[in-house]
């Protein structure tokens, strides 16, 4: 039977969720002890008894920590009880031909430990989206990441060590046709067979979307060998473009995915005219794509929407002991990514509830945030460390993003506690004005809000058209 809470913690669990009632946090109890049964130890489950939803949450790129002034695209994993690695790519800004892949070690009780650069490109073309993996039969760490100056010349490479990443191998190349995951990590079956989230940008999707035949695709990467050699499964079928797939493990055995989506679609509200819009300027239909395949992930044969928002940007998503399902996503369909989110299922993906908001930008920044990128709050990675808690990291980000310049300052670390995640009802998106024509309107009003280096105007007959001209200070990098 497992121990009540005590006192203390009612009265911090009811703070914590301005809880009213203490029937309330009695039902909570019961649903924690519902929830440990078979999925953690006792130890394990003693210690997140006590703990918090929100356990911890820090920096792991400190100010002036590195030379590199933006840093994106991070990932986690656990290479031994108590001891993390995670990773990054960094440089002068993305696409940069100094970037490079950057480390950093967590140990528990004592947190971060400086980040150094553990590849090397610097005047030999970009460095993209690393991931780890380790692998459990081999105890191997992989680290893999792409090479070259956009999605359409990626190469495959990867490094390996078998010291718990404190030293790394010389880097191979993957196969012809094999990129590696494109952002999230992989996942491994009962039988050591290691599936790769990957996918491949044949150009920006709105081109070819209009069309009906979409440029972004979803495929696994399949490896028996402990990550030796590989083949290639897919596409995925899909009728839109999707990228960057999270994979996990059903309840009954089988292999689903959740996947990044773009769209064209703008909601036009009162008109029926064609607007032309900015380049960070939208408000569209995409949604978190569902994926079920069978056992090994050789066919997904259920591919669609969720009630998901996904305004083009990364995702992740974990299974975790006890059954249920977090995924980690920007809540809104303006493409800003202002806001950051945990949701859970505990029905293997096919409905959801939000249960923390890890990051909100204030509702006066999100007019700035449409047009200049920050905050920025984007790109999680997320896993369930062997003590239960929950490890998520992603970029972290106060200032504009501009090349050359800064932005994407930072990584942030989150440990949640997923037997205290709850239910929550996030705040209500809203614009500064009710129409989205009076909210354009506005904006020409107050020159804070358009970098002076963007040419901009607004013109209204039957309706009200923007239009904005992107310097180069922008990357428009569509899967950024």
């Amino acid at each position: 039977m497992a121990a009540a809470l005590s006192l203390e913690e009612l009265q911090r669990t009811c703070a914590m969720h301005r809880v009213a009632d203490i029937c309330l946090v009695v039902e909570m109890q019961a649903g924690i002890d519902a929830l440990v049964g078979a999925s953690y130890d006792e130890a394990a489950a003693e210690r997140m008894r006590v703990l918090p939803a929100a356990v911890s949450e820090t920096l792991i790129v400190p100010p002036n920590g590195t030379d590199a002034k933006s840093h994106h695209a991070s990932t986690i994993a656990e290479v031994a009880p108590g001891e993390l690695l995670a990773a990054w790519f960094a440089g002068d800004w993305e696409g940069a031909n100094n970037t490079g892949i950057w480390m950093a070690r967590w140990q528990d009780g004592s947190g971060w430990g400086p980040p150094w650069e553990v590849v090397s490109h610097v005047g030999r073309g970009a460095v993209w989206n690393p991931v780890l993996l380790q692998v459990p039969r081999s105890g191997e760490t992989i680290l893999f990441f792409k090479e070259g100056d956009d999605p359409l010349t990626w190469a495959g490479k990867l490094v390996r060590s078998s010291d718990g990443g404190h030293t790394w191998s010389s880097p191979e190349a993957l196969p012809r046709g094999i990129t590696g995951p494109a952002k999230n990590k992989p996942v491994v079956l009962s039988d050591g067979t290691i599936l790769s989230p990957s996918s491949e940008e044949l150009g920006p999707a709105e081109l070819r979307e209009a069309a009906g035949d979409p440029s972004w695709f979803v495929h696994l990467e399949v490896s028996g060998d402990g990550g030796r050699t590989w083949r290639r499964n897919g596409p995925v079928r899909f009728a839109g473009n999707i990228i960057q797939p999270s994979l996990f493990v059903d309840s009954k055995g089988g292999v689903r995915m959740l996947a990044r989506m773009t769209s064209n679609t703008i909601k036009q509200g009162d008109f029926d005219e064609h607007w032309h819009y900015p380049h960070h300027f939208r408000y569209n239909d995409s949604m978190i794509v569902l994926g079920v395949a069978d056992g090994k992930g050789e066919r997904f044969h259920d591919v669609r929407r969720t009630a998901l928002p996904c305004p083009n940007s990364g995702i992740d998503a974990v299974r975790l002991r006890d059954g249920r399902v977090l995924v980690v996503y920007n809540p809104t369909k303006y493409t800003y990514r202002g806001v950051l989110a945990v949701a859970l299922s505990e029905d293997d993906g096919e409905t959801w509830f939000d249960v923390l908001e890890l990051e909100r930008c204030r509702k006066s920044d999100i007019a700035r945030n449409l047009w200049t990128r920050y905050p920025e709050y984007s790109y999680p990675a997320i896993l369930q460390a062997s003590d239960g808690l929950v490890h998520i990291t992603y970029t972290y980000s106060t200032r504009p993003l501009k090349r050359h310049k800064s932005g994407r300052e930072s990584i942030k670390h989150v440990v949640l506690n997923p037997l205290k995640l709850r239910p929550v009802k996030l705040e209500k998106e809203e614009l500064p004005a009710a129409k989205f024509h009076h909210f354009l309107q506005a904006l020409r009003a107050s020159s804070d809000y358009f970098p002076p280096s963007y040419e901009h105007w607004l013109e209204g007959n039957n309706g009200i058209r923007a239009h904005v001209v992107l310097d180069e200070e922008d990357d428009g990098d569509s899967s950024a």
